[in-house]
């Protein structure tokens, strides 16, 4: 007769014929606990009910850990981020500026909603970029694989109209 397969389900081990699970707290994580192993009792002499409860409390666990890593490095993507000048570059027009224009120049007979929408949009415009002038802007822009690339014709019916107020400051 052939012996019964010894094989525990992940994270477990039986002492005197009761499943325990038992896991090794990751080295970036040991500040917050006060050993470097989580053992605890399954309560179960069944290898299939050891197997089901280890899962859930692994899964549990790598919730938990995936809690405080975020916690301890809240932007993960920090690394990468381009700084954001608060200063607009001097000579150019800035989004502000941009919104008087194209409100004296598109918003003639509008109402009031016209306006608050474009202030809107100048205002969300500021929040991702920054108020960088129409120089940053254009030169970001014309490249075809940045992400503000703008794929609305309207957008390029709009700076044509716009093109004759703004070629003082283009140069």
């Amino acid at each position: 007769m052939k012996p019964k397969n010894k094989i525990h389900p992940k994270y477990t081990y039986v002492k005197n014929g009761v499943f325990y699970f038992c896991r090794v707290i990751p080295k970036d994580l040991e500040a917050h606990y006060l050993r470097p192993r989580f053992v605890k009792s399954l309560r179960t002499k069944s290898r299939q009910k050891a197997s089901f409860v280890a899962r859930h409390i692994a899964s549990k666990l790598d919730d938990q850990w995936l809690g405080l890593r975020l916690a301890n490095n809240p932007d993960p993507l920090e690394t990468i981020r381009r700084s954001i000048p608060l200063e607009p570059d001097h000579g150019y027009p800035t989004s502000e500026d941009m919104l008087g224009i194209y409100v004296s120049v598109k918003g003639i007979n509008k109402g009031k909603l016209f306006r608050r929408h474009a202030e809107r949009n100048t205002e969300y415009l500021e929040q991702c970029l920054g108020r960088r002038s129409i120089h940053e802007l254009m030169t970001q822009v014309s490249r075809l694989d940045h992400p503000l690339y703008p794929s609305n014709p309207l957008w390029a019916v709009t700076v044509i109209a716009l093109a004759p107020q703004l070629w003082p400051w283009l140069g």
